[in-house]
């Protein structure tokens, strides 16, 4: 994790790299809140905007009340998914 923290600004690729072996290697881990938010993060660093968006709203779904919510919100704009059929 710190080195997520440590590169997240400075080397966003490296970030957003480690991030994705971490949530591979430990998907639930008791850090998955942050390292998520870091990763978003690392790519709203690089540009990836759409990548960013997406992962945030998957973020949201997933930790709706989280400590990192109010600032994934702010940093994408991004809302949970709607979940259900689509309506009409």
């Amino acid at each position: 994790m710190q080195r997520i923290r440590d590169a997240v600004k400075s080397n966003p690729s490296l970030a957003v790299s480690l991030a994705y072996q971490a949530r591979r290697s430990f998907p639930d881990s008791p850090h998955a809140e942050e390292r998520d938010a870091l990763l978003i993060d690392g790519l709203i660093n690089l540009q990836k905007i759409g990548a960013a968006r997406s992962e945030a709203e998957q973020f949201l779904e997933r930790f709706p009340n989280g400590r990192y919510a109010v600032h994934v919100f702010a940093m994408t704009g991004a809302s949970p998914r709607p979940k259900g059929p689509p309506g009409r």
